[in-house]
């Protein structure tokens, strides 16, 4: 199904287990349910697509532009999203598991219930993320941008390779819990 054009297609609860969807555009698509565990979707076009509770687990989006994405409860254990674009998508308790976002780009995603275990952002373009309640443990942020990330009420206490200076270019509050190494910006609002 290489470079087809699917473009607003109901594919609810389809099953598509390693699928080979190279450069397939998906955009506005309703794949709600549906399971893509092991699909490749190198180069495909996502933007606006709804995949809430889709299970995603091990899927390989390389370059995929997920833009506007609804991925709310998606199951992305492991998934492969190096250099995706996930500008404003929606990944609200979205399952992050062992997921690798090198170099993937959610400017204005919202993470809020995100679970990020043992994932790996490095060189991530989190700007302007909403990371509020999202659970971090092991997870590798080297060299992410948090520049106005949002992190009221999340949990980073167990982040890996987070820094004083990304922590400080964020917004966050009494409510973040940071590492024991880093401390709380004086611009960050302190408990009532």
């Amino acid at each position: 199904m290489d470079n087809a054009d699917l473009r607003g297609s109901d594919s609810q609860g389809a099953y598509l287990l390693r699928a080979k969807l190279w450069g397939v555009d998906l955009r506005g698509s309703d794949l709600q349910g549906a399971y893509l565990c092991g699909a490749t979707l190198h180069d495909a076009n996502l933007q606006g697509a709804y995949l809430q509770e889709a299970y995603l687990q091990g899927v390989d989006l390389k370059r995929a532009n997920l833009q506007g994405a609804y991925l709310q409860q998606a199951n992305l254990q492991g998934a492969d999203r190096k250099s995706a674009s996930l500008e404003d998508a929606s990944l609200l308790k979205a399952h992050l598991f062992e997921a690798t976002l090198e170099s993937a780009n959610p400017q204005r995603a919202v993470l809020h219930g995100a679970v990020l275990y043992f994932a790996a952002l490095p060189e991530a373009g989190l700007r302007g993320a909403v990371l509020g309640n999202a659970k971090v443990a092991y997870t590798v942020f080297r060299g992410a941008n948090f520049s106005g990330a949002r992190l009221q009420d999340a949990n980073l206490k167990e982040a890996v390779n987070l820094t004083q200076r990304q922590i400080y270019s964020a917004d966050g509050d009494y409510t973040t819990i940071l590492p024991e190494s880093l401390s709380y910006p004086n611009h960050w609002p302190k408990a009532p």
